[in-house]
């Protein structure tokens, strides 16, 4: 484990350690305990999902929905695990996850001291782990269940053997663990546990597939290897995959199928209730056994239920591109859509301020005279700070004039004509540029606008040293072929949210490292860099010594960087780090597991108080928050004796207090306490320089009635 006062701050989870093991004992609320009888199987299935915060870009779609539920309607009497590191979140998790219990861990950084980086890796590792401690069956998220696995248990460890493809004289490659049964405590699975001290992150195979087999060879009498057709039947090359889901045949000795999401994701991303039943395949013909008339009316209901829970993110204009764990709509019903909808003429079936992310995929230079009313229910059902991903063909390209039913051209800079401010500055200078973004009422901040090379056509200007620069793209026809938008909704007045949605947009923020890169996916960005903050350290820590604090809470206390440095110091002192985010939380619990005067927990001071202590610590908080939830806040602080407050002060901009909505934005102007609409009696104790960023830090005491005058 690292010194938090030294370079080092990280605590790397390494799973070959047998105190990082016995976490996993306590991650579920009914926990699991070890089991050392190798001779029976307990009633145990196992699933691991989410090692690293973006799914690996293969959100929990309907495949996976199925893989749990055939499971669970072939094995009632199975407990189902559910083991994660970020929980999905799609209308298909919320279809199943009664279904499972599920068990939030860290997901692993080293094994035996080997690093772990890919995360199909830490899934390999996180599944042996349970089988060797725990015992059961282990099912990859991509299979279907044909028939209950129970039965092939027979005392010892069971596998299948995997293909090198489907020719007839093909070999074995070697075991696949996407299907695995074993006793608690087995031999075979020991051993293969222990041959992870030689693992390499950079061989795709070799400890998952390669080196099981290798190990059966030398302990044939302690592991069951069935046939290939008993779980990997067809096989994952390409003639495998056509057999799985665009022909229809029977596999008479199967258990279950591996759908080899690798290989195969363009077909099965695309996959919902509806297209099951619209050819016959091998796949379908056997989902569709566990989707009757209730199943699917409840799928429906359920769909229909996240998006008005405000988490949905909208795949517009779906067309064949049918996204796994979002909302596809298209106004064709043949493409299969979540929705059927004319997104051009008819109201969108989506509440105000309720979606928190679209795309719309080569959907815009098809709309027509209702284009302007596109884009006003786009604005009208988007959150504050929604993102939105855009992506036409260039006007002057073969994409765009081929296709009679693209009618509308964009270029580069039509997209700011949807940017409110941009427009304001447009009209006080008299430019003769469409203000469209106040003519409808809408704003959408332009974050990055980029255009894609035609590949072919810069190959060309290559032979000749032509360069392809900005006046080339505009003078040359097919050099541009795409133009691809980022874009973030603004909203001036703030709609205020429970704590759930609050809690779901800082999520997102850490989810999709909007303030920075970490290791383990987890920053709270540069203006949490101890190595920037020292000044702000120093004085901390002699304010807690110097009045003797005995407890401190540190209220969004984001990844702890800066808390872990003063909680170091100040080894006497007992800080409880409080954030809104309980994946954060968690992590934070493992990460600093080695300081024991640190504890954390869940909680939201907008809604109420957090409990009793004799600091209260918000550093860089409130500038994230609207003036609404900053004075709940302020009534929620009054528990403590005295509040240490911090602000960025960017400096550039007059404004102050100008409202903003909850999320990642800092307030363009500054967050002036001491005067409307706040009002309050904040000391000023520092104005620190911080090195590498722009502005200061203002640091003040807010005391209480019943707190003295401290000693700095």
């Amino acid at each position: 484990m690292a010194n938090p006062e030294g370079n080092n701050t990280i605590l790397f989870l390494d799973y070959g350690d047998e105190e990082t093991l016995s976490r996993l004992d306590t991650s579920l609320a009914s926990p699991l305990t070890p089991s050392f009888d190798s001779s029976q199987l307990p009633k145990l299935i196992h699933f691991v999902f989410g090692m690293q915060p973006d799914l690996g870009d293969k959100p929990f779609g309907f495949v996976h929905y199925m893989a749990i539920k055939s499971a669970h309607d072939l094995h009632p009497e199975c407990r189902l695990i559910f083991w994660y590191a970020y929980e999905p979140c799609s209308a298909y998790w919320d279809a199943v996850k009664d279904l499972v219990e599920p068990a939030h861990i860290y997901a692993p950084e080293m094994i035996f001291g080997r690093p772990i980086r890919h995360y199909a890796h830490k899934a390999d590792v996180v599944r042996m782990a349970v089988l060797c401690r725990y015992g059961g069956i282990y099912l990859d998220l991509d299979t279907i269940c044909v028939r209950p696995l129970t039965p092939l248990f027979r005392g010892k460890p069971v596998m299948g053997q995997e293909l090198a493809g489907s020719h007839a004289d093909r070999p074995i490659q070697g075991l696949c663990n996407a299907v695995m049964i074993a006793p608690p405590n087995s031999l075979f699975f020991k051993t293969w546990w222990e041959a992870y001290r030689s693992f390499d992150d950079s061989e795709w195979n070799r400890h998952s597939v390669l080196l099981p087999y290798v190990i059966a060879q030398t302990m044939p009498d302690d592991i069951t290897i069935l046939p290939p057709s008993a779980f990997f039947e067809p096989t994952w090359d390409e003639a495998g995959l056509k057999t799985l889901f665009h022909a229809d045949q029977r596999f008479p000795d199967a258990y279950c199928h591996h759908l080899w999401e690798s290989r195969s994701w363009t077909d099965i991303s695309r996959f919902n209730e509806d297209s099951i039943r619209s050819e016959e395949t091998t796949y379908n013909h056997i989902a569709r056994r566990y989707i009757d008339a209730k199943e699917y009316d409840r799928l429906k209901n359920i769909k229909a239920a996240h998006v008005a829970s405000g988490k949905a993110r909208l795949n517009l204009g779906s067309g064949p591109v049918y996204l796994a764990g979002w909302t596809n709509v298209d106004m064709f019903a043949d493409a299969f859509p979540d929705i059927v909808a004319n997104l051009e003429r008819d109201p969108w079936p989506f509440a105000d301020n309720s979606i928190c992310e679209i795309r719309a995929h080569h959907i815009l230079e098809h709309i027509g005279d209702g284009f302007e009313f596109f884009m006003r229910e786009m604005y009208r059902v988007c959150r504050n700070g929604a993102k939105i991903s855009i992506s036409v063909p260039h006007p002057r390209h073969d994409w765009f004039l081929t296709d009679p039913t693209h009618v509308r051209r964009f270029m580069p800079e039509t997209f700011y004509m949807f940017d409110a401010e941009v427009c304001r500055h447009w009209v006080a200078s008299r430019d003769s540029k469409t203000p469209i973004a106040l003519y409808c009422n809408i704003d959408f901040k332009v974050d990055q606008v980029t255009q894609v090379v035609d590949r072919d056509m810069q190959a060309i200007l290559q032979q000749y040293n032509i360069p392809v620069s900005e006046q080339t793209a505009r003078l040359l026809s097919n050099l541009v072929c795409l133009i691809n938008v980022q874009m973030t909704v603004r909203k001036s007045a703030v709609t205020p949210y429970c704590t759930e949605a609050r809690a779901d947009i800082f999520d997102s923020i850490y989810r999709h490292s909007v303030w920075g890169q970490a290791e383990d996916g987890f920053s709270s960005g540069p203006g949490s860099d101890p190595e920037h903050m020292s000044a702000y350290l120093d004085l901390v820590t002699n304010y807690i010594k110097a009045n003797k604090i005995k407890v401190v809470h540190d209220i969004g206390c984001g990844d702890f960087r800066i808390g872990s440095r003063i909680a170091a110091r100040c080894p006497d002192t007992a800080f409880i780090g409080i954030d809104i985010v309980p994946m954060l939380i968690q992590r934070n619990r493992i990460r600093y597991a080695n300081l024991p005067n640190c504890s954390f927990d869940v909680g939201d001071i907008v809604e109420k108080p957090i409990g009793v202590a004799d600091l209260a610590i918000i550093r860089q908080v409130l500038q994230h928050l609207s003036n609404d939830s900053i004075s709940k806040a302020i009534r929620n602080l009054s528990t403590y004796p005295a509040v240490l407050i911090a602000n960025h002060d960017a400096l550039g901009n007059a404004a102050v207090n100008a409202d903003i909505s909850d999320g990642a934005e800092i307030r363009s102007g500054k967050l002036d306490l001491t005067v409307r609409p706040f009002n309050l009696d904040i000391e000023a104790l520092e104005r620190l320089d911080i090195p590498g960023c722009r502005g200061f830090l203002d640091v003040g005491i807010l005391r209480q009635p019943a707190m003295a005058d401290p000693l700095l």
